[in-house]
């Protein structure tokens, strides 16, 4: 398998580390975007947080399916 294809299919247990991995990241991302904000006040900076919690929406519902 050459590069950028992927990994191979996992087992259930690394599908938690991911899972777990992207929660983390979009958490360390909406703290970053919140400094950002809080530094400098822009429309650009609300939209990015208000799709931060969107991607946080969409992962509440991955759980859910789990």
């Amino acid at each position: 398998q050459g590069p950028g294809t992927g990994a191979p299919r996992q087992t259930k247990g690394a599908t938690t580390d991911y899972y777990k991995q992207v929660v983390d990241s979009v958490g360390d991302l909406k703290c970053a975007i919140d400094r950002l904000e809080r530094n400098s006040p822009s429309s650009r900076h609300q939209t990015a947080i208000r799709a931060a919690n969107q991607v946080e929406e969409i992962i509440d519902q991955w759980k859910a399916e789990a």
